[in-house]
């Protein structure tokens, strides 16, 4: 019985070991939240290792897993960024779904140079829907000597259907 009006208990410091008990309240079960929060992030982190695992098959051997990670954390914080509402809900899907597969390469290096590029800055000749995107400062997106490798239909499935699509 939990009554709201019962005396607290008090526990002396050399007795914790023996009542210990009393205090799993701080270390117990884990809240169904946390739980929820932990299945989502292992379901997350599938997804990406399954869009790595892809993107691994077209690299080149001499190219290295520097631009491999380097990719990977671009594309993952685009996934964020549509849900966290820094790009409007679907941009980066909406982009990329009617490019062929065949162009993602060209169109993503275009993509992370824009973002990389303050609005005023930007060539005013680029597709609208590329200069509609927000600039993303910090460095995630500096440097254009990142190696993109061509991309496969499997590869476009994950990242579309997968990765954009969760939530």
């Amino acid at each position: 019985m939990n009554d709201k009006n019962a005396a607290p208990v008090q526990i002396m410091l050399s007795d914790l070991p023996k009542e210990f008990h009393l205090m799993k309240f701080l270390v117990g079960s884990k809240s169904e939240r946390i739980k929820k929060e932990e299945q989502l992030s292992y379901d997350a982190g599938q997804i990406v290792g399954k869009m790595r695992d892809a993107l691994k098959k077209q690299y080149v051997d001499d190219e290295g897993d520097v631009n491999l990670n380097k990719l990977c954390v671009r594309l993952v914080f685009c996934f964020y960024a549509e849900d966290a509402e820094v790009f409007k809900r679907r941009q980066f899907r909406d982009y990329l779904k009617d490019i062929p597969v065949n162009k993602w390469h060209r169109e993503l290096k275009d993509l992370f140079r824009v973002l990389n590029t303050s609005p005023d800055e930007r060539n005013p000749y680029d597709d609208a829907k590329l200069n509609d995107f927000p600039y993303v400062n910090g460095g995630l997106f500096g440097g254009n000597d990142i190696i993109i490798p061509n991309f496969t239909e499997e590869i476009a499935d994950i990242i579309l259907n997968s990765a954009c699509e969760f939530d």
